[in-house]
């Protein structure tokens, strides 16, 4: 929904709640205010920390995302949503970088966990460890996803 930060902000802390994120490496206040430096940990759990499955396999697909620089990182992580998991960010990379724009940057957040969980879930075929079950989570409006499927074309190939 978008148009409510605050809203927004607490989706994505259930979400994160969900999946076992470090409470303490969320900074709130710096959420709302649009800092990179405050979506940079949720970026990396999703796309590194969160599954080990999901992690494999952006590196067989040549997406390394740890020991980089945040541009880098942020960079890879653009490269990977693109190509193989079928996800065009709302915010240029630039953007992502400036202070503000917070509700795209925490719907951007939103979508990419639930990316995470989707393929991990694909991959192995079993949800990620949560603490409770609920609704499967949408992806939120601000974003396109191509084609329906977010599986990196799975038939072999470059």
């Amino acid at each position: 929904m978008v148009g409510d930060l605050d809203a927004n902000v607490e989706r994505l802390r259930a979400l994160l709640r969900q999946v076992r994120f470090p409470a303490q490496q969320l900074d709130v206040a710096s959420l709302r205010l649009g800092r990179p430096t405050a979506l940079l940990p949720v970026l990396h759990y999703a796309l590194v920390d969160l599954s080990a499955a999901l992690s494999k396999f952006l590196s067989e697909h040549g997406h390394e995302l740890r020991a980089k620089t945040d541009l880098r990182f942020v960079e890879g992580a653009y490269r990977a949503l693109r190509e193989d998991l079928g996800y065009i960010p709302s915010l240029t990379v630039g953007q992502f970088f400036t202070n503000g724009f917070a509700e795209r940057k925490v719907l951007l957040c939103i979508d990419v966990v639930t990316l995470s969980m989707r393929m991990h879930e694909q991959l192995i075929g079993g949800p990620v460890a949560r603490r409770r079950s609920g609704p499967p989570t949408t992806l939120a409006a601000s974003s396109r996803v191509r084609g329906g499927s977010f599986s990196g074309g799975g038939g072999g190939g470059s």
